[in-house]
């Protein structure tokens, strides 16, 4: 027995003898997609975080300053923490519901690389005389 489990079922077929032809070469381009929503959503949850945060903060040091006899102030911890959050916020949202654009030019080939990949593929692929 030489059959290890390791060891993949297509070591042991002849692979110079299959006539499956591959149009499309795997992509990571799905992988990419989830990750960057997976991104989004992350940064979704800060960036409410900071904002409820700085917000509950801000509020609890205006009714401090009050009963300590200071007129309300902003506080700049909250507000830093509060603002800190919008960017956080608005770049989740763009990586969940818009973030094609972003995977398009990062992850895919432009269109001139399109183009000589499909011509370089014409001249390879074999011509049915009929």
């Amino acid at each position: 027995m030489n059959h290890s489990p390791y060891q993949t079922p297509i070591r042991d077929q002849d692979v110079s003898n299959s006539n499956v032809s591959n149009p499309d070469p795997p992509t990571i381009l799905p992988f990419a997609q989830l990750g960057l929503r997976l991104l989004g959503v992350m940064l979704v949850v800060d960036g409410m975080g900071a904002l409820l945060g700085g917000s509950v903060q801000w509020m609890l040091q205006i009714v401090e300053y009050s009963n300590a006899g200071y007129s309300t102030a902003i506080d700049p911890h909250s507000a830093g923490w509060v603002a800190g959050g919008i960017p956080y916020l608005v770049t989740g949202l763009y990586l969940i519901t818009g973030g094609d654009t972003l995977l398009r030019v990062v992850f895919l080939p432009s269109r001139q690389q399109q183009a000589e990949m499909r011509a370089a593929t014409e001249q390879i692929a074999p011509t049915d005389p009929k």
